[in-house]
């Protein structure tokens, strides 16, 4: 919180990990979990069932369906959702009349319902596009098909359906195999292979026969540059605004082309080449097989984290990047199919298994999995990514640096067991990003202590008026090499306490609690999901559990409801509240909490609050008693007898001994706050003593000299805890002021002070003894005395 100019942080964002080891992960040379095609990691047979592929080419995930060109079955087949077993079988054919046909065709002449090597997918809002590559067509499914057989809606490449003619030219309406797509949803991109170039259309068609608006690359044009395509590339994606190409085969174009964005003038060049140092050099894997080189690159994939995947057809494997490169050259991360970035030998010269490749066409992403067309292998290999999101915490408040920084330190780490470790920890304030520090020099490891410095005034925002809003807010995150990211937490300053002051006194049962956040009310309203206000038991020392009374509070907006009432003012910055249902009583600690959208909670500091009543005191069987008060006598003031509680008792000491029973090694606490003294004033007003009960569960706790005053009225508080267990008494007075202290003339002054309070209880005092009737027995649960 922010107090006359001196910031003051209380954070507290504790969150666990997500997951304790690991089952899978993206690594080199992982196993795939789960095959179809196939009955097993270990065979490869090929036909033509609702269970089987024979060359399975494209594979994509449309609207949480499964769809794959199983090119040489002439059909494409559809899971209705990404299958979790083995040997599952498909849902849906396309260019079939069911799951037993396989000619291309259906044997006959091209049709709307008829394929003949299909080739590559793509899918958005709905509509299903397939790559007809032999009948040199692009045809476009309106919806995804949901019974067999179905035909497509539009053709691309041809007149009509019937026809199949493979062009070779430059014409914008025509195509020549083989042919691949690609969509962002709006933009129609078609790669025309033969004819080394793809075709841009700025609409996706709605009428057979539509001609491309953007042309880029042209016939025969061999010689490698940022403007040409090779021999024949094979491979498009769209993802993330880019447009990805798979330049490969005829010994030319042995590389990765990525324009930054779609096309939109003719032959624009790429921006960025990948499996080779530069955009004139195209030989195969560039000397020498690496993390940067490429053989034959078919399929390229970008996923939802920023990866980019490729299919490196002849050295049998999958390329991971954690990003997509923006300079030339790049360099994998991971490999996929293969023990090493050096090795590409089929099926890593054995026989089929769950890491091994042979001839992988195409890849795709979804929902933390990797799906890849293991071709000659007649299969879909899908490979598991289990997350390890970084738990984070961070220190409660922050350090004052020079030129009004504040320094926030904090920890960030995953399980011991995991495959991963950190690699940043961001950070925004206000909204303006920047970087943390590994406080050991890099984030390398799985556990690491990290610190960011800012100036609180950033990008500090504005009301209406032009006035600057006090305060800020923070939004931090972590990131580990899997690309796992924690949830981003939102912090903001100030959030302050405003009534119940600090160790107030009320006799409402129901109390309204009165705190402030940040002005900046929209940004409160994008993280955050709701306020709480939190108690607990017992006073300044408590360790009794927190407990929520009032729940999801809103933002913003008055409430009425049968649970609390909350009102807002000051631009919804100022909250009151009060719970309608839960009665408190006694010595209590409260605070506000306030609970981001990923359900991370920030405290605000807290307060002690005495609720003076005798009603509705716990009375649960553990017990606390007062048996003598020196200079009073035997009250018996105890848990199990509060009717007998009076309001009032009138001292005769001003350095009482209290002396009671509890359970044995209970803490028991004793506040005594003046009356008449002003708390807003003055941190005095409440002093606090603590004990702890002997074996015998006895305790005594005597007052120092100088503590109590003649002529006072004091408000008593006594409470015992044990682990989780509490009980207190209710509030009553002690009054020094219905005695008069013994004048003595010319006293002698004297050093000795009396015992200040102590851990070991006091000796009974001999005052008491003698006000006790020896021949009266009290029994306390099982406590006798």
């Amino acid at each position: 919180m922010i107090t006359q100019g001196l910031v003051v942080l209380i954070f507290i964002l504790l969150f666990g990990f997500i997951l304790t080891s690991p089952v899978f992960a993206y690594t080199t040379n992982m196993s795939a979990s789960v095959v179809i095609g196939q009955s097993g990691f270990t065979t490869n047979s090929s036909d033509t069932t609702s269970t089987t592929l024979k060359n399975p080419r494209g594979v994509k995930v449309c609207d949480g369906k499964l769809i794959v060109a199983d090119m040489t079955n002439h059909r494409v087949l559809i899971w209705n959702s990404v299958p979790t077993s083995s040997g599952t079988a498909a849902d849906v054919v396309l260019g079939q009349a069911d799951f037993t046909s396989g000619s291309a065709n259906r044997g006959g002449s091209v049709a709307a319902n008829t394929l003949n090597l299909p080739w590559e997918l793509a899918c958005a809002n709905g509509r299903l596009f397939v790559a007809d590559g032999a009948n040199a067509r692009v045809l476009i499914y309106n919806s995804i098909p949901t019974s067999n057989g179905a035909s497509a809606d539009i053709v691309v490449g041809q007149t009509n359906m019937t026809s199949s003619t493979n062009h070779n030219g430059d014409d914008l309406d025509k195509l020549s195999n083989q042919v691949a797509v690609g969509t962002d949803g709006t933009k129609l991109v078609i790669l025309d292979s033969n004819n080394q170039r793809f075709l841009v259309f700025n609409t996706i068609p709605t009428s057979n026969g539509a001609s491309a608006d953007i042309v880029v690359g042209g016939n025969n044009t061999q010689a490698c540059s940022a403007t040409t395509l090779g021999g024949q590339p094979d491979g498009l994606h769209i993802g993330n605004g880019k447009l990805f190409v798979g330049d490969t085969f005829a010994g030319s174009g042995q590389r990765v082309l990525i324009w930054n964005s779609i096309p939109t003038t003719n032959n624009q060049a790429a921006s960025v080449v990948v499996g080779q140092p530069d955009f004139t050099s195209c030989t195969a894997n560039n000397g020498g097989i690496g993390a940067n080189t490429v053989n034959q690159p078919f399929g390229v994939s970008t996923d939802s984290r920023g990866r980019m995947l490729i299919a490196d057809r002849s050295n049998q494997r999958i390329l991971i990047f954690n990003s997509v490169p923006g300079s030339n050259g790049a360099y994998a991360n991971l490999v996929i199919g293969q023990p090493s970035f050096t090795t590409s030998s089929s099926n890593q010269g054995g026989t089929p298994g769950a890491n091994t490749l042979t001839g992988a066409r195409f890849v795709t992403t979804t929902d933390n999995k990797i799906i890849v067309s293991d071709g000659d292998n007649n299969r879909l290999l899908i490979f598991y990514n289990i997350n390890n999101n970084p738990g984070m915490t961070l220190n409660n408040s922050p350090e004052g640096r020079d030129n009004g920084l504040l320094r926030l330190r904090g920890t960030v780490s995953i399980p011991s067991t995991s495959l991963y470790t950190i690699s940043t920890v961001q950070y925004t304030v206000n909204g303006v990003a920047g970087g943390a520090t590994a406080t050991d020099g890099s984030f390398n490891s799985k556990s690491e202590d990290f610190y960011f410095d800012f100036n609180p005034k950033t990008n500090q925002q504005r009301d209406s008026s032009g006035n600057l809003i006090e305060g800020y807010t923070v939004v931090v995150k972590s990131m580990n090499t899997n690309l796992d990211e924690t949830d981003h937490l939102f912090y903001f300053s100030p959030f302050n306490l405003n009534e119940p002051l600090d160790n107030a006194i009320t006799s409402s049962l129901y109390p309204t609690f009165d705190f402030s956040v940040i002005k900046q009310k929209n940004t409160l309203k994008d993280n955050l999901s709701k306020y709480q206000i939190q108690i607990r038991k017992g006073g300044n020392n408590s360790t009794a559990p927190w407990q929520t009374i009032i729940d999801d509070i809103p933002i913003e907006g008055n409430v009425d409801n049968d649970n609390f009432k909350a009102s807002y003012t000051d631009d919804s910055s100022r909250i009151k509240v009060y719970s309608k249902k839960n009665q408190l009583f006694g010595s209590i600690q409260w605070k506000a909490v306030a609970v981001d959208k990923t359900g991370h909670t920030q405290d605000s500091n807290t307060r002690s609050l005495k609720i003076n009543t005798k009603t509705n005191i716990s009375t649960s069987n553990f017990p606390l008693a007062i048996l003598n008060i020196s200079g009073l006598g035997n009250p018996y003031i105890s848990t199990t007898n509060l009717s007998a509680i009076k309001d009032t008792y009138y001292l005769g000491s001003i350095n009482p001994i209290f002396y009671g029973i509890a359970f044995t090694n209970a803490k028991v606490t004793l506040s005594l706050t003046d009356q008449s003294c002003d708390s807003t004033k003055s941190a005095d007003c409440t002093k606090t003593y603590s004990t702890i009960t002997n074996p015998e569960s006895r305790y005594g706790i005597n007052i120092p000299k100088g503590d109590l005053k003649w002529g006072k009225k004091y408000t008593t508080n006594m409470s015992v805890a044990l682990n989780q267990d509490y009980n207190e008494l209710p509030a009553f007075t002690l009054s020094t002021s219905g005695f008069t202290p013994k004048i003595v003339s010319n006293p002698t002054p004297t050093t000795q002070a009396l015992p200040t309070p102590t851990s070991t209880p006091m000796p009974e005092p001999q005052e008491a003894r003698k006000q006790e009737t020896l021949s009266e027995k009290h029994c306390f649960f099982f406590l006798c005395f």
